[in-house]
């Protein structure tokens, strides 16, 4: 067969016998009202002649309407957009579905294949959602979305920020125009190996511009408090405070997933990955009956209740986009004294096919 010989599958117009007469006078001929049957057996033996013995049941016209009407009417629904989403009826008639069934889920304006997680499933995602437990997200229908606003720049749909931008330091600026070092803030500050000097980046708040960078070559890597001063003479303290964030590099304050949906999670200074290595910023998935890691350490260990996605690693920035479900939880983590923000958004896929 060649693609242009595939026949096309031409519309109903309506479902046959939509107002035709099915209702059928003589109970003793419905098939479907034999008790325990409901039509199962189908047209029997008391349908046909047998040779010796004549039937005692005849095919009725409305019998007939029924049927055609049924078959026919599957075909119409479906043109018409009905889905094939969680039924009480059909749940109730076959004691719930079975495992590996799969039914479909419109939430919002994103189509999902679901699939059952267990036998004799009653459980209504339509009604309390798709948990992971009685029901998930079937994959064939996971990747076929885009995200037109895929990126680090978008400020629509933010569930989270971890603010950690002058977690281990403070700056005091001085000199310059009057007023004008309030509209300035640190994003960078690190030490250079290569160099032997620590390097700090300013930008300008009005614009979020880079303004200038200031080099000092004096302080030893170990330094606490470091003076910084540019040509204009305007000049930055740095005081380190501590080494590693609170908790052990974990930050304060989770994120609880309440609905399933598509992540993205990114820093904003990217400029912040200078020279780090594994565990030093990112964030860690795990469900609601695991514990929140306590320390970085944690993560590093053989440990499955943790999902780690690294946001910086040598010199790299990484935009993790990740499937969550209802009742998933995310911490975040740094152990380097850098100046950003960790930011979950959430995405807005449009169905592709």
């Amino acid at each position: 067969m060649k693609r242009e010989q595939i026949p096309s599958m031409s519309t109903l117009p309506l479902p046959f016998a939509l107002n035709g007469e099915t209702s059928i006078p003589v109970k003793e001929l419905d098939p479907f009202l034999d008790d325990g049957n409901l039509g199962s057996i189908g047209f029997d033996g008391k349908y046909q002649w047998n040779g010796n013995t004549p039937p005692s049941r005849f095919i009725t016209r409305q019998l007939m309407n029924r049927l055609l009407g049924q078959i026919s009417g599957r075909q119409f629904l479906k043109q018409c957009g009905v889905l094939d989403t969680f039924d009480q009826n059909v749940c109730d008639a076959i004691g719930g579905y079975p495992q590996g069934a799969v039914l479909q889920y419109l939430d919002g304006d994103i189509l999902y294949d679901v699939v059952s997680m267990r036998d004799n499933n009653d459980t209504d995602y339509t009604k309390v959602g798709v948990d992971g437990i009685n029901w998930r997200i079937y994959g064939s229908s996971v990747f076929s979305y885009v995200y037109p606003d895929y990126g680090s720049t978008g400020q629509d749909n933010i569930l989270k920020t971890w603010d950690v931008s002058d977690i281990g330091w403070s700056f005091v600026f001085q000199g310059g125009p009057e007023g004008f070092t309030n509209s300035l803030y640190v994003s960078d500050i690190f030490y250079s190996e290569e160099n032997s000097r620590w390097v700090l980046y300013v930008r300008y708040k009005r614009d979020n511009v880079l303004w200038n960078f200031y080099i000092n070559g004096d302080s030893p890597s170990s330094a606490t408090n470091i003076t910084f001063t540019n040509a204009s003479a305007i000049s930055v303290i740095a005081s380190k405070t501590g080494s590693i964030p609170p908790n052990n590099g974990i930050l304060s304050g989770d994120l609880s997933i309440s609905s399933a949906c598509w992540i993205q999670a990114f820093i904003t200074n990217p400029t912040a990955a200078h020279g780090t290595t594994n565990y030093e910023c990112g964030i860690a998935l795990y469900n609601q009956s695991t514990a929140r890691p306590s320390a970085i350490e944690d993560l590093k260990v053989d440990n499955t209740n943790y999902t780690v996605y690294e946001l910086e690693e040598i010199g790299t920035i990484a935009t993790a986009i990740l499937p969550v479900l209802p009742g998933n939880k995310i911490s975040a983590f740094s152990s380097v004294v850098l100046p950003r923000e960790i930011i979950i958004r959430k995405l807005t896929p449009v169905r592709t096919r």
